[in-house]
């Protein structure tokens, strides 16, 4: 585990963010009156942290702004001084602190803007001493410096957030179609903007315009930079090139912001817990299923209540991640912790950070990501503290009956079979000690939460609110199936039963089909020096490096010539033969014949089928490696639901609110009434 604070050199690294040179005459002009002074606030932010750190033990508002204060004042010195100043050339005395020449620069409303930064040299190296032994006069001294840096960094923030969004123009979309943009005055800089809450739109117009004609478009976006959208057609194509081309690893790893996000290196880098999702929790679905179905079934008696006459009303979204977090948490760590309602609370806020957090700083400019860097860095910091003190002793337990029993075979305790279990038996075949850090070990299982918690909360709500909406004829339908499928099994969930859930495999998949996490996805980035060459109207063009390519998932799901009566919830299209054409067959058949392909040249597909038609869990082999735990998961969630359940019929299912290129749940009431009923059907 990294120290309280995240290290400096980490914020220096992003140094090579100023090196790029902005296309923009004006851009340019503007950074290189600010690149001097943008490395200045990047050290006086490393000091305020360092600072506001070396504070933390203290309780009193006064005590924390003084450590605010001593960190941005602390930090105004130039880069020539500061490096004197590392070599011992300079060391001048704290009684020589003037601190009038010192204040005023900070706090005088005559000083232009440029001045604000040039304090006296002989001020900036005294007042890093001064400001550590005399906190009273920071405590009375500590508004007025903060108002004055504020402003200062407040204008220097102002600059660099036009200037580079000005500077993300690509040379690219000149010479492709592009959605979004418009004949007005920067007007690449005003797409850019409007994407927060127009890119849903904009991917299904440019589907329409270019996509069906087997052509790339651009995509301006505030969080990725504009973006190239592979048509339909080429999919397989695109990505399938090896990753020495297409990178999809680091990709995704910025896409979640781990530099910032992940407090440890080790978790994020050599994140061998995604292999123990892959394997490990595929293969031990026939322990883990029962154990999941307990899980969940006391999860809905305390979020759904028992009540069989009256209607409880509960928000399907907080109590879905409660749910699905219990379950989950019974096979990644198991007993007592999965029940432990804090924990899961603590461990879903986290996990939220992260994914929300992410999405901030891939929208903040790069010259200024490692600010909101840092914020959600502390974030997440803070919060994975509050997981650790009620998870860390169980972790520390663990570690050491799994010690004692490599040590001693007869050491009597039985190893549970969990992730937590798993992550600690590859921690000791990696051969380094250091992997077996109680906080390193817990990291990875924050991280396993992380990146499946809030996607499999997600899922399962919307199916829940679809089949709310649905034919009553719908839910009749799934209860038979689930009765049926519980009795054949002897009342008790198992991994044969479940995958015998057809009907209620296609209404997950018809869900999800209907309501995609994103309108775009999968993202990639070309990582070949000389880019990669595509075809588009019988030419060819050259993709350049660095370029980000994604797929438009949502406007494929709604494709009439992939999937009849695409806009429709059909929660059995896909126990049909006929569900959904393959791609090329739907455009190629189109062009050609425009005949549909016979009904037996097709074939019913399972939920955790990846194809390029259906995006629900990836596609290709970076497909997502939790899909089948995943959905072993709900199947039985949704089965319970039906069973024990009923739910209030709703007239129209509650709309996911687009931001960016996600679908949301926000501003959106997603309250719904539920009672328990007695499982006639099992009897």
């Amino acid at each position: 585990m990294r120290s309280n604070i995240l290290p400096v050199r980490r914020l220096y690294n992003h140094s090579c963010d100023l090196a790029l040179e902005p296309r923009n005459r004006w851009t340019r002009k503007v950074l290189r009156v600010c690149r001097c002074h943008l490395v200045e606030a990047r050290a006086l932010l490393a000091d305020l942290f360092h600072s506001v750190q070396v504070c933390m033990g203290n309780d009193t508002i006064e005590d924390q702004r003084s450590a605010v204060a001593l960190g941005c004042i602390g930090a105004w010195i130039t880069p020539d001084v500061r490096e004197k100043e590392a070599r011992g050339l300079i060391n001048i005395s704290p009684n020589e602190l003037d601190t009038d020449t010192l204040l005023a620069p900070l706090v005088s409303p005559d000083k232009s803007f440029s001045s604000c930064f040039q304090l006296s040299t002989k001020s900036h190296l005294t007042s890093r001493y001064y400001f550590i032994r005399n906190t009273q006069f920071v405590h009375e001294m500590g508004s007025g410096v903060m108002l004055g840096t504020a402003t200062t960094v407040g204008l220097l923030l102002l600059i660099l957030f036009v200037s580079n969004l000005l500077n993300r123009t690509p040379k690219l979309w000149r010479a492709q179609p592009v959605v979004g943009t418009n004949s007005e005055a920067f007007t690449w800089l005003r797409s850019t903007l409007r994407s927060i809450w127009q890119t849903r739109d904009w991917v299904f117009e440019g589907y329409d315009k270019y996509s069906k004609n087997n052509s790339f478009f651009v995509l301006p976006s505030v969080d990725r930079g504009p973006i190239m959208v592979v048509p339909p057609q080429q999919i397989k194509k695109v990505y399938g090139l090896p990753t020495t081309v297409l990178d999809v690893y680091t990709t995704s790893n910025n896409t979640i912001q781990t530099k910032w996000t992940i407090w440890d290196d080790e978790v994020s880098e050599n994140n061998f817990q995604m292999n123990l999702i892959r394997n490990q929790l595929t293969r031990n679905l026939d322990i883990l299923t029962p154990r999941i179905a307990t899980e969940l079934d006391e999860g809905l008696k305390r979020e759904w209540g028992v009540s069989t006459t009256e209607w409880t009303y509960v928000n399907i979204w907080i109590s879905a991640i409660r749910i699905v977090g219990g379950a989950a948490n019974s096979a990644f760590c198991g007993a007592p912790m999965c029940r432990d309602m804090e924990f899961l609370q603590r461990i879903q806020v986290h996990s939220m950070g992260v994914f929300l957090g992410s999405v901030l700083i891939n929208s903040t400019p790069a010259p200024l990501r490692f600010m909101s860097g840092y914020l959600v860095g502390w974030f997440c910091y803070y919060h994975l503290q509050r997981v650790s003190k009620l998870c860390l002793p169980f972790v520390k337990e663990r570690l050491e009956n799994t010690k004692l029993l490599r040590d001693d075979p007869t050491h009597p305790w039985c190893p549970p079979k969990d992730g937590l279990q798993w992550i600690i038996e590859e921690c000791y075949a990696t051969g380094d000690p250091a992997q077996l850090k109680p906080e390193r070990v817990l990291h990875r299982l924050v991280f396993i939460n992380d990146i499946s918690l809030h996607s499999t909360s997600y899922t399962a709500q919307n199916v829940i609110l679809d089949i709310a909406c649905a034919d009553p004829s719908c839910i009749s339908a799934l209860r038979e199936e689930g009765a049926r499928v519980l009795r054949e099994a002897g009342g008790r969930w198992t991994r044969q039963a479940v995958s015998k859930l057809v009907l209620i495999d296609s209404t997950i998949r018809e869900s999800m089909r209907l309501t995609p996490f994103n309108s775009v996805g999968l993202p990639r980035t070309v990582i070949d020096p000389h880019g990669i060459w595509l075809e588009r109207e019988g030419s060819k063009f050259n993709v350049p490096y660095g370029t980000a390519v994604t797929i438009p998932v949502e406007p494929i799901h709604y494709d009439e010539s992939i999937y009849p009566d695409a806009r429709s919830f059909k929660p059995f299209r896909f126990s049909q033969t006929d569900a959904a054409r393959d791609i090329l067959d739907a455009f190629d058949d189109k062009s050609q014949t425009g005949e549909a392909k016979s009904s037996s040249q097709l074939k019913t597909k399972s939920s955790a089928t990846v194809d390029d038609a259906f995006l629900g869990f990836g596609f290709g082999k970076h497909a997502c490696p939790g899909r089948f735990f995943a959905l072993n998961e709900i199947k039985i969630f949704i089965a319970m639901i039906v069973l024990h359940y009923d739910l209030e019929p709703l007239a129209s299912k509650p709309q996911m609110t687009p931001v960016i290129w996600l679908n949301m749940p926000l501003f959106t009431s997603l309250k719904l009434g539920v009672r328990r009923r007695e499982p006639k059907e099992l009897y």
